[in-house]
């Protein structure tokens, strides 16, 4: 995602998931009820249903940040539910440039 300060953000998460799931906003200083965190800032959103995430850009969050799943993080992170955010301290007139994520989630396997 590629966004510019004073921009306004609405994300839909609409979960096709067999579990529920939310969205956390990495490092951004958003709403507390747009943060993603379940049973403490929003309640998680079940299969099948939706979540609009609204906020407005501030000049905080200019710089590079991620969102991830927010519940049962280790599998839905590994699945690859998670990306890359950029913040622009303006709008942007030209493509945005490129964003590699190395990534490397794994789920512990008990020992055999």
């Amino acid at each position: 995602m590629h966004w510019s300060v004073g921009g306004r953000v609405a994300v839909v998460l609409k979960n096709a998931l067999p579990q529920a799931t939310t969205l956390h906003w990495h490092g951004l200083a958003v709403p507390a009820s747009q943060d993603g965190v379940p049973m403490l800032t929003q309640a998680a959103i079940r299969p099948g249903q939706s979540f609009t995430y609204r906020f407005t850009v501030t000049p905080q969050m200019i710089g590079t940040h991620f969102y991830h799943s927010h519940v049962n993080d280790d599998c839905q992170m590994d699945a690859g539910l998670h990306g890359e955010i950029i913040v622009d301290p303006q709008a942007h007139t030209t493509a945005p440039g490129r964003v590699f994520e190395l990534s490397n989630w794994g789920i512990p396997q008990p020992d055999s």
